[in-house]
């Protein structure tokens, strides 16, 4: 039993180091910008790069998703929503993603909405001009 749990916990921490170093490649990209903006009653940062075709999102401010839903991201462009990755709680009221497949997108959308796949946002979307 204790060595399952070890791996379960290397696996984590494995899969953490890698997001760690995925974000600090991004953050270190030549062509990385930032921009900030309002979103909902918190604050946001998103930090994206064309020649990654990734960004990472900070949000400060957003509560704590209700047991069962989550924060998910969502790029969106002339032909309309696409999934852009989940934001974890980073501690306190921070929240904190990394987004792929950027392409060229217009705008960042937030929902909260339920755990597990979904096809599109719900409604109530948080947006941030790119």
């Amino acid at each position: 039993m204790v060595s399952g749990a070890l791996v379960s916990v290397n696996g984590r921490l494995a899969a953490q180091e890698a997001r760690t170093a995925e974000v600090e490649e991004l953050l270190a990209a030549a062509d990385t910008n930032m921009v900030s903006a309002p979103l909902g009653d918190g604050r946001a940062a998103v930090f994206a790069s064309y020649d990654r075709d990734a960004a990472v999102l900070v949000v400060e401010g957003l509560p704590a998703a209700p047991a069962g839903m989550v924060y998910r991201m969502w790029w969106v462009d002339g032909g309309g929503p696409r999934p852009a990755g989940v934001l974890e709680p980073s501690g306190g009221d921070r929240h904190a993603g990394v987004a792929g497949a950027m392409g060229a997108p217009d705008q960042l959308w937030v929902s909260l909405e339920p755990e597990g796949d979904v096809s599109g946002p719900g409604g109530g979307e948080l947006s941030i001009d790119l």
